[in-house]
This record gives structure tokens, sequence and C-alpha cells, in this order.
């Protein structure tokens, strides 16, 4: 039944198809050759499921994130644990698990509810939720049961393979699916080329302005921001840093914007939304935005672009960022950078926090 089910659903299938089901709040099984897992994210709980999962499954676990349980407990160095889930436990004790600020009694989190994952199936679940774009935390079952793809089509539950997930960024591929003349206001003479991946996820530009060297493009890796690209937010830098880029190019003769569907470094536009609360209301930096929610400071992976590039046939640029991660991702995967390029904006009351941010904590040229 294994090999009948691995050659019907591709790996590209079986990954959209979790990614969708986890966003509907359908549950997905992940498995290995020792252990299964069943898993839900925890943001989409509501009391009818939990009242069935109680009724049906004797140990239910909530996966929390190091970051997360950081500032739960007000102390570093946590890991990646489950808290186990108790009969009196409600939606109200997982939201607080999820995104409450305040914790008074600390009593109500005890100890011993609390294990650090030993289960390798854990640390999966997080990323396959992070791939949906949903909060970095899961409702977890462990599954006994001697025939497992047989349990799953008797519960119509979609079953993935560990690998599949662990090997995402490894096995990513894109595809070019249209491209077309683009009329900008400072530059009638541009192309948009819009690639699609197999995940199912938002789709991917490259953006030519002019005519590029392509022995040695000026290149501009911009992440999707829809705030200031779009509505023109004043609490970033994003908007100018992409028409500074387009400007520069033009100036040049030519280059290349990869657009990158990226929104909140990585995390998406309704959580980058989440942590824009806690910025306004709560005077966090991105940062500590983020990790609050359990995420890592920049979730972003630049594999889309080395694939735009690599379509392209671009083997030497010149990188435009402040961006040191952007560098050393472009070079680990075989591309030359022939020059580095900085971007400098101006600043406001409103963005000099992020951008400071960005120098401080996360090692940009600002």
């Amino acid at each position: 039944m294994e090999n009948l089910f691995n050659s019907f659903h591709s790996n590209k299938y079986i990954t959209k198809k979790s990614i969708t089901e986890l966003r509907c709040g359908i549950p997905v099984l992940l498995y290995n050759s020792n252990n299964n897992l069943l898993i839900f994210p925890s943001e989409l709980v509501d009391h009818p499921l939990l009242s069935t999962l109680k009724k049906h499954f004797k140990d239910i676990n909530i996966l929390v994130t190091g970051n997360r349980l950081n500032f739960i407990f007000q102390s570093s160095g946590n890991q990646l644990s489950r808290i186990k889930i108790k009969e009196s436990h409600d939606l109200e004790y997982i939201s607080s698990l999820l995104i409450g600020q305040e914790f008074h009694n600390r009593e109500y989190f005890a100890i011993d509810n609390l294990i650090i994952s030993t289960n390798p199936l854990d640390k999966t679940a997080i990323s396959l939720i992070k791939l949906a774009k949903l909060l970095p935390s899961a409702i977890a079952i462990d599954i006994s049961s001697s025939n497992i793809l047989e349990w799953c089509t008797k519960n119509n539950i979609t079953p993935i393979k560990q690998e599949i997930i662990d090997n995402y960024n490894e096995e990513y591929e894109i595809q070019e699916v249209c491209s077309s003349p683009l009329f900008l206001k400072d530059c009638p003479n541009a192309q948009i080329n819009v690639y699609r991946s197999h995940t199912g996820e938002l789709e991917h530009y490259a953006i030519i302005i002019g005519n590029p060297d392509y022995n040695n493009p000026i290149i501009r890796i911009h992440s999707s921001c829809y705030t200031g690209d779009l509505l023109n937010s004043l609490s970033c830098d994003c908007r100018c840093q992409l028409h500074t880029a387009i400007k520069l190019m033009i100036e040049n003769k030519g280059g290349i914007i990869l657009y990158l569907a990226q929104d909140g470094r990585g995390i998406g536009l309704a959580n980058k939304i989440r942590t824009y609360q806690l910025q306004i209301k709560h005077n966090f930096d991105t940062v500590d935005a983020n990790r609050f929610f359990g995420f890592e400071d920049d979730e972003r992976v630049f594999i889309p672009a080395i694939k735009i590039l690599q379509k392209l046939g671009i083997s030497r640029l010149q990188l435009l960022t402040n961006n040191p991660n952007k560098i050393s991702e472009i070079q680990n995967n075989g591309i030359q950078i022939t020059k580095i390029l900085p971007i400098f904006v101006d600043t406001n009351q409103h963005n000099i926090n992020y951008i400071n941010t960005k120098a401080k904590r996360l090692g940009h040229v600002c």
C-alpha cells in the first residue's frame, strides 16, 4: 500500500495538500519509521474539536517553541517542548500559550506538564505549521497503529512522510508561469516574469528593469511588504528600498528585482500584523515581537531567489542589499557576488526603531 500511495501522491502534491488542509483546519499525520504524529494548528482549535479530541485520545499535547516559552516563563534557554493538555484545560488555556501576554499565576503552567521534545516529528510539525503561515504551535497526538496508512485511510487523514518536509528546501522547484512587458512610471522598458512553486504558495516575480547585463547584473532580492510597498506605511523602509532600487537600476541601464512572497520576514501577513500590535502598543522591537509568538528572528529562506537566478541563467551578480544573510545564502549556492551595493533610505519617527533594530540585532548595514 505504501508504494501505491507514494506513486500516486508525489512529494509536491502531498506537501501542497497538507499545507492547504492545515490552513483549512483539517489535521494531518506526520510519520517516519518509528513514530506517527497527528497534528493540528493550535490557533484553529475550537470547542467542538477540543471536546472531540478529549473524547477519543488520552494524551493530547501542545507543541510550543523555545522562543515562545521564553516569554511565558520570562527566562531564556527554553527548547521546543510538549505541554500536556489536562481535562480541565480549555481554549483560554490554549490561547494563553499562543498569544497571552500576562501570566499572573505561574503555577497555571505546572512544570510537570512541560516536557522538552525528544520526538523528531515535533520539530517537523512546527516546520510544516510555519509553511502554512500559521502561529508555530500544534496540537500533537502520538498515534499507535501497525498500519498507519490504513489508519489514515479509515479516518480520512492525509499522511506525510517526515523526510518530505525536512527536505523541503532541497527539493524546492519553481516554474515560469508567464511574462509580459511592464510599463512602470519611471521605466516604460520593463518586464515581469511570474514564477510558481510546487507547494501552492503565492507566486514570486522577477521584475526586469531596462536592459541588464546578464553576465553581471544588479540584483535586488526584495521580500514583499503589503503594508509598506502597497499602502506606503511609515513603519518600515521597504517601499523606499524598492523604489530606490528601481531608480538605481534605471541610472545604470538596467537590473533585476526578485520580488519574493515572504511578507513579515517569512511569517506571513497575518502574523506580521500580530507583531505590529506588539510593536505599537507594547514597544516591542521586530525581533522580540517575532520571538513572542514563537518565531525565529527571520524566517525567510532565499531558495526561491536562487532558483529564479538559475532560470535566468545568472551565475554572477552585483547584489543590492544591507542583509548579510542574503549575501551568505547567495554565495553558499554557488553564485558569485562581484559587488555588494548597500541601499540607504531616509528615516522617520515611525521607522527609526525598526531600522536601528535591523542594524543592532540582525546585523544589517543601515
